[in-house]
């Protein structure tokens, strides 16, 4: 499989396939090809030069094996078990990755970096994202002394919601929580043991947040917006509405686990200082 010296990777999720891209990008050599990804609705341009080989719903197996891969990666819970399985009988190399936490997804860079022949660019890939999220807790922690020196403010309580109908939010578990963390903010869910969940509006109205981020997959000038006339209106009881801290935040900034998800950072923390 490992045809003329070259090192041939094909990815089955979006979060694999940048962050294989990046590090393929910082290589000064043409060793490693990224030969074969899934499609995704909203994918970046770059993807038309790269075979694709289906999406989620439907990967081609047939054609994973005609690029000959030398290893097939992807993000855990991203490709269907039975896919993964197949593969692996036909003896094709799988390396399956993920993280929990922003601290966790700059060492996934190196992990994926090792499986890939590119060790140098892996190490470069996490020291850059390390020191970007660096800066960027750093001015949310001075954010946050400042007001606490005016008012002694608590931490704002953060109601992230993924989708309006049903109601899906972040529990206490995954990358979405550690952000709004490393933002100096309290998900009104963190008790619950689940990465994402549907909930009640009951629930919401109960939990009374402070600061309401609605997702949204609509484009967007922005990474994130104030927005005035959203479902919540009809709740000016709720602390966020009461005080006009409801957020439209771009999900192109922060659905994908990979170098690109500083940007969501980076506004989630701005969200969280102007409070």
């Amino acid at each position: 499989s490992q045809a003329y010296g070259n090192i041939r990777v094909i990815s089955l999720s979006p979060n694999t396939t940048e962050i294989v891209h990046e590090l393929i990008q910082l290589s000064d050599q043409n060793k490693t090809l990224l030969v074969g990804t899934i499609y995704y609705p909203s994918q970046p341009s770059y993807y038309n030069n790269i075979p694709s080989i289906g999406s989620y719903q439907g990967i081609n197996v047939e054609a994973i094996l005609k690029l000959h891969p030398t290893v097939v990666v992807t993000w855990k819970n991203q490709t269907p078990p039975q896919v993964l399985a197949l593969l692996k009988r036909f003896g094709i190399k799988v390396a399956i990755f993920n993280a929990e936490s922003l601290v966790e997804l700059a060492n996934s860079f190196t992990q994926i970096a090792k499986v890939i022949s590119l060790e140098k660019e892996g190490i470069a890939l996490k020291e850059k994202f390390t020191s970007q999220l660096q800066k960027i807790v750093q001015n949310a922690r001075q954010g946050k002394d400042k007001a606490e020196n005016i008012n002694t403010q608590q931490s704002p309580r953060v109601f992230l919601q993924l989708s309006q109908q049903p109601i899906f939010s972040i529990g206490g578990v995954g990358i979405l929580n550690d952000i709004i963390h490393v933002c100096r903010g309290e998900n009104i869910f963190d008790h619950v043991q689940k990465t994402s969940f549907q909930t009640m509006l009951s629930a919401v109205i109960k939990e009374n947040p402070d600061v309401i981020i609605m997702l949204s997959s609509v484009a967007m000038s922005k990474a994130y917006q104030t927005v005035t006339n959203s479902m919540w209106k009809s709740w000016p009881a709720i602390n966020a509405v009461k005080e006009k801290r409801v957020y439209l935040l771009s999900s192109s900034v922060i659905s994908q686990f990979s170098p690109k998800i500083i940007k969501g950072v980076n506004a989630v923390c701005s969200i969280l200082r102007t409070n």
